[in-house]
């Protein structure tokens, strides 16, 4: 459940998840549940591969982040915040 337009439902398109439905709409959510668990029972629910939930992970995010981060410090702030 997310914005079918939005930056989640793009990762998830590339990731090769179809299983979109809006927030907003109790029909939608409804039918994309049903279409989810045929999926799950009939063993075809798309699943990423390895390489695609590495590059998400927390870890992998939180190293672009801190790299990020220092660059835009300059690298000249140490782990307690100061210069």
């Amino acid at each position: 459940m997310t914005d079918p337009a939005g930056d989640t439902a793009a990762v998830l398109r590339e990731a090769g998840i179809n299983t979109i439905v809006p927030l907003d709409s109790k029909e939608e959510i409804s039918q994309g549940l049903g279409d989810f668990l045929y999926q799950v029972r009939q063993g075809i629910t798309p699943i990423p591969n390895d390489n695609e939930i590495h590059r998400h992970s927390r870890e992998v995010r939180s190293q672009g982040l801190a790299r990020l981060l220092d660059s835009l410090s300059g690298g000249q702030i140490n782990m307690r915040g100061t210069k």
